[in-house]
Order: structure tokens, then C-alpha cells, then sequence
């Protein structure tokens, strides 16, 4: 529809313009558009989530570790590197965050008697329940958002452009079809 409409100049136009105004370098005006609405569309989505996410007491980052361990096919335990790699934070922020969570009881921190460097993280019951309600209250949000917004049709037609732009997650990668 941006495409369709290029001879009127759309709220997406001007924000290309005013970004071009800052810098000597020429930016293409069909990308810079999709690009600014990809990183807008990811701050609006945490903004969301973190004020539902805030009634069970966690921040939105707590909430993607506890998901993320839970949804780990090795007895909900990862090493941190994995869960960085999953979540795509850095060491330090990550760091952070599993002192709160180890300090609120949520996760536990092992010794690997094959690597005693390694120190995998692991969900404890509380944690386990946490990451549940965490589920809940991000699906919750995400699916009020979306369906608020968008229909089942539009939906499934964004989902597979952004499917050829983004490349999927390893883990999703390589499982069989069903």
C-alpha cells in the first residue's frame, strides 16, 4: 500500500526525509521506511509487554530468560552462552539479569562435571511456574495487540513476507516437519 501511494507524501516519507536532512548519505526510500517500522514495531511490542509483564514482578528481559529455559528440550537447563545466543544479549546485560533471577529463587546455577567452566542455568520450580505466567501474560499481549490491529489474512501474508527477510532461528530451522 506505501508503494501504491507514492505520488502522496506519507507520514513514512517525511521520517526518510528528516533522516536524510542529518546525513550526507542518500538512503533508499522504500527500505528506510520498513526498517524504521520494524525497530518501531519491536519498541512498542516490549513497551507493551513490560507493563503487563510487571504485575507478576519480572522485567521483560527476566521473562525471555525464564521462557527461554523453559522451552529448552534439555530438562529446562542452558549454559549462558546459550541463552545468549537464543536471545541475542550480550554477556554483561546477561549476567545481570540471571543475578535477579537467581536471587528471586527462579533459576539455579549448576557445575558441569565435564566442563566445571561451564555452569548451566536451570529453572527451579518457582522458576518453572514463572515462566508459565510469563507465557501467558506475553501471548496474552502479543495476541490483543496483533488481532487488534490486523486481520488473520494480513497477519499470515506479513508473517511470510518477513519470513524471506528474516532468517528463522536455528532451532526452528532444523526440526522435521510435522
Amino acid at each position: 500500500v506505501l508503494l501504491e501511494k507514492s505520488m502522496q507524501v506519507s507520514p513514512l516519507d517525511e521520517f526518510a526525509e528528516i533522516h536524510r536532512s542529518g546525513f550526507n548519505v542518500e538512503f533508499d526510500p522504500v527500505v528506510m521506511p520498513l526498517m524504521y517500522l520494524l525497530r518501531a514495531g519491536k519498541a512498542y511490542h516490549i513497551s507493551i509487554l513490560e507493563q503487563n509483564i510487571q504485575t507478576i514482578g519480572l522485567s521483560v528481559f527476566e521473562a525471555d530468560v525464564l521462557v527461554t529455559l523453559k522451552r529448552s528440550l534439555n530438562e529446562n537447563q542452558l549454559t549462558p552462552k546459550q541463552v545468549g545466543e537464543r536471545l541475542v544479549i550480550s554477556s554483561g546485560g546477561l549476567t545481570k539479569v540471571l543475578n535477579q533471577l537467581e536471587r528471586k529463587g527462579f533459576i539455579t546455577r549448576l557445575i558441569d562435571e565435564n566442563d566445571k567452566r561451564s555452569k548451566p542455568i536451570k529453572l527451579t520450580s518457582a522458576g518453572e511456574q514463572k515462566a508459565i505466567d510469563a507465557l501467558l501474560i506475553i501471548k496474552s499481549t502479543t495476541d490483543a495487540w496483533v488481532h487488534g490491529r490486523l486481520s488473520d489474512e494480513k497477519i499470515i501474508a506479513l508473517s511470510n513476507l518477513l519470513s524471506e527477510l528474516i532468517p528463522l532461528p536455528k532451532e526452528i530451522q532444523h526440526q522435521p516437519a510435522p
